[in-house]
């Protein structure tokens, strides 16, 4: 199974405007079952969690409102997560995000 993290999306379900629809589509309308979606989703409140929506593994970033400045920080976040997940699971990511979701 193939892991593709999405990053720089604002969430899914898809709130805003057309990146966010285009990681929503994705996962909607994902035809290979052999790939495994981890979504980064900005929020703004600090209790954050994970959950599942249709079978993309979605984990919420908490960013301050800090005017423009946001989305850079929301991106370092993200990153941070992405390869902090990768080296937690080290080459069997998909089944330990999958039990962890939900």
């Amino acid at each position: 199974m193939k892991d593709i993290f999405i990053v720089g999306s604002k969430g899914i379900p898809a709130k805003y405007g057309g990146f966010e629809t285009f990681v929503d589509n994705l996962v909607v309308r994902q035809v290979d079952k052999n790939i495994k979606y981890h979504v980064a989703c900005m929020v703004s409140t600090k209790n954050v969690k994970n959950y599942n929506y249709y079978g993309a593994h979605c984990q919420e970033i908490a960013v301050p409102n800090i005017g423009g400045a946001k989305a850079i920080l929301y991106d370092i976040k993200s990153l941070s997560w992405s390869l902090e997940t990768i080296k937690e699971n080290n080459g069997s990511l998909s089944t330990a995000v999958d039990e962890k979701s939900l």
